[in-house]
């Protein structure tokens, strides 16, 4: 594998223009669409030209959003951290 630390401005602009921009809501460890099915333009902001469209999530989205948070909360995915004393939270924070 080539270093990426060696490519030219060329060869990162054709890796670059290989890659798919993420265009859906993820909501419980997966991509999804909005429930509405609805869509807004991400602009770049040096030239104003549309990079992609993206997922425009409702409050519905976010309900859901908000429920599988909760529930992987509640079922230990975080470890059960949550309820252990501080310094025992405080080892699972990245440094």
């Amino acid at each position: 594998m080539t270093d990426p630390a060696r490519f030219t401005h060329a060869e990162w602009q054709a890796r670059a223009a290989t890659l798919r921009l993420r265009d859906q809501l993820w909501i419980n460890g997966r991509p999804c669409p909005a429930s509405d099915g609805r869509r807004f333009a991400t602009i770049n902001p040096a030239n104003g030209q549309t990079l992609t469209e993206v997922a425009r999530g409702t409050a519905a989205d976010i309900d859901r959003a908000v429920a599988a948070a909760r529930a992987a909360f509640e079922d230990g995915a975080g470890r059960g951290l949550h309820r252990g004393p501080a310094r025992k939270r405080s080892c699972a924070l990245p440094r």
